[in-house]
């Protein structure tokens, strides 16, 4: 913003804007590829923790082994609630790590933001208008 009068008065509104609207389409572009990326590994991870799937390979798991004659079906019961019970904070854990990768890239931008030296302040400030 600081610059705005700069590039009026050389005539660069035209080129600057060129020159943003380019800059945010790349972004966008990649943006979305990295999204995109992510997606497929969200969704998965969503469903391995859900309730309703890790009930169900409880089950499975079990019934294999009360099949097999390796568990009493009387031991099945405790790995119910504790399978169900233990999918929420497996999910926080993630959700935090995902949290801290994010914290540390604004950390970064920041860093990088405060590492450009200002721009120098003429004496006289020319009049806006």
């Amino acid at each position: 913003m600081q610059g705005r009068a700069v590039v009026k008065t050389f005539g660069g509104t035209g080129r600057a804007h060129r020159a943003f609207r380019t800059a945010t389409d790349e972004f966008t572009d990649v943006f979305h590829r990295f999204v995109r990326g992510l997606a497929g590994i969200a969704a998965g991870m969503q469903t391995l923790l859900s309730p309703p799937f890790v009930l169900l390979a409880v089950l499975t798991g079990g019934t294999a082994l009360i099949n097999g004659g390796r568990m009493p079906p009387a031991d099945l019961l405790p790995f119910l609630p504790l399978g169900l019970g233990l999918t929420a904070p497996v999910a926080a854990l993630g959700h935090g790590f995902d949290d801290m990768r994010a914290a540390h890239q604004a950390l970064r931008r920041i860093r990088d933001v405060l590492a450009v030296p200002p721009l120098p302040q003429p004496a006289r400030p020319a009049p806006s208008g």
